[in-house]
């Protein structure tokens, strides 16, 4: 991803550090920039499946008020605050171009289509199938059998044991599961 700062990561901990010590007797301030980031942290440790980067958004607000209320609390000042914003101002304008470059094709999967077109085939079918499989590869964090699904169409039939396959060009084949 564009706009990826080395470092930023330490950055944030040394924040967070600098924002529980000095907001220590102030737990509601610290419940909405500390403690959504130590959870999801804890969260997102546990969870087996791909991330996203879109699952991070909702930290946004929570880990820019960690940097604002860590860089005010280190100031003592105003030339300095007013320096720091004025950096920061460029810094984040500089990664506007980089970040819409990268927006326009950030969530687009070319293959969509394809599986689209084809689950509507396979809807039209009639026949419940087991398996979904694809000849071409698709994102980590998606699944073949998601439009089938998203559709009704019905997905498992152990008796049957039709399976589904999907290619490049869209066409659509139903088989016995191998």
């Amino acid at each position: 991803m564009p706009g990826r700062v080395p470092g930023l990561g330490w950055l944030l901990l040394i924040c967070a550090g600098i924002v529980a010590l000095r907001y220590l007797k102030d737990p509601p301030l610290l419940s909405v920039t500390v403690l959504p980031q130590i959870a999801a942290i804890a969260g997102y440790s546990l969870f087996l499946g791909d991330l996203d980067a879109y699952y991070y958004l909702s930290l946004m607000p929570a880990t820019v008020l960690t940097f604002v209320l860590a860089v005010t609390a280190a100031m003592s000042s105003p030339r300095f605050a007013r320096a720091t914003a004025i950096v920061a101002l460029v810094v984040a304008l500089a990664f506007v171009p980089t970040r819409l470059r990268h927006a326009a094709t950030m969530f687009q999967m070319p293959q969509y289509r394809v599986l689209v077109d084809a689950s509507r085939r396979v809807k039209s079918f009639g026949q419940p199938m087991r398996q979904i499989r694809t000849d071409f590869a698709l994102p980590p964090s998606s699944t073949p059998s998601f439009c089938s699904k998203s559709w009704a169409v019905r997905s498992t039939d152990a008796r049957r044991g039709l399976c589904n396959s999907r290619k490049r060009r869209g066409d659509v084949s139903a088989g016995a599961v191998s």
